[in-house]
Formats: structure tokens, sequence, C-alpha cells
């Protein structure tokens, strides 16, 4: 599921990620983006997930702030196979996959 469905270029095609899109677009994106979290949660709360992974900071966030108090859900997060953060390249499935594995390794510790 993307949290923000949306792409944004700039000049030369350049990705702009939603942190970087001026405040007034932001303002005009808002009611989409407050709809695309609501579906968020909702599917939260349907799939009643143990372990979510999100590609990159912003949709580990916005997880965070969709899932409920009441379940435990450990949410790990990898980076996204963005070129403006040099993760876009071809190996990229074999770096995810070595990071997923470190990651859910130490949830399992934690967990027991």
């Amino acid at each position: 599921m993307n949290v923000s469905p949306l792409f944004f270029a700039g000049t030369g095609k350049k990705n702009i990620s939603l942190q970087e899109v001026p405040q007034v677009t932001n303002e005009v994106l808002k009611p989409l983006i407050d709809k695309s979290k609501q579906a968020l949660k909702e599917a939260i709360e349907l799939m009643k997930p143990k372990l979510i992974v999100t590609l990159g900071g912003y949709a580990k966030e916005s997880v965070d702030k969709c899932k409920s108090e009441e379940r435990r859900i450990e949410v790990i997060s990898i980076e996204h196979p963005s070129p403006k953060n040099g993760k876009g390249k071809t190996d990229w499935i074999q770096y995810a996959e070595v990071q997923i594995g470190v990651q859910i390794d130490e949830a399992i510790g934690k967990a027991q």
C-alpha cells in the first residue's frame, strides 16, 4: 500500500519528495493525503498484521501514527529505492533482503 500514491517531478524529471513539495501545494494535497492515511489505518485494522515493513522514513512515520495502540505491531523500515538516496541501483533487492532480515532478527530478539 502506498501512503502517498503521488509522484512529483521537478525540472529535468528529478524526483521531488513529499517533504520538498512547496507548502502551498501541500495544502492543496492535504485532503488527498488524509484520505490515503485513513485508508492505511483501515487496512491495518482489517488485516491485523504483526509486522509491517515500510520503504522510507515518511512511510514509517505514517504507519506509526495509524497503528492501534491496543495491538502490538512491529514496524521496520528500509531505505526507499529512490535515486535521491543512492539506493536506486540494481542491487537494491539484495540490499533490501539483508536489511529486512537484520531488522526482523532484531525484532524477534526483542520479543523473546
